[in-house]
């Protein structure tokens, strides 16, 4: 999460996600299936919860109910996108790449079901 404020403001303005790192899953890759995140969060790098989020959100003084909408609208919103992504056509020709893919959305829309329920 960034807090952002204009130029000479006594308060900040905004609030907003940060750039995006580890977005990319690498668990439906052979081998990798126990890799971690490179930064932590609330102290973990693993299974992150709603909850861990809703953590950082108290940390960085976001209303909960302002972080509890964003988790929401965006983890609906990724869900949705992830049924929308298609493989480069000379991908598609790889039962593979088919597979692959069709792993990597079932995980996103598992993980996006976890944080649009109830809070964990």
């Amino acid at each position: 999460m960034l807090k952002t404020a204009k130029a000479g403001a006594k308060a900040f303005t905004t609030v907003r996600f940060a750039p995006l790192y580890d977005a990319v899953t690498t668990r439906v890759f052979p081998g990798l299936g126990g890799d971690r995140m490179a930064l932590k969060l609330n102290g973990k790098d693993d299974r992150l919860t709603r909850q861990d989020f809703l953590m950082l959100a108290r940390t960085i003084s976001l209303a909960v109910g302002d972080a509890e909408a964003a988790i929401g609208e965006l983890a609906g919103r990724l869900a949705e996108r992830a049924k929308t992504l298609h493989l480069p056509a000379f991908a598609a020709e790889s039962e593979a790449a088919r597979a692959t893919q069709a792993k990597v959305t079932a995980l996103v829309e598992e993980r996006c079901a976890a944080f649009v329920g109830k809070a964990q």
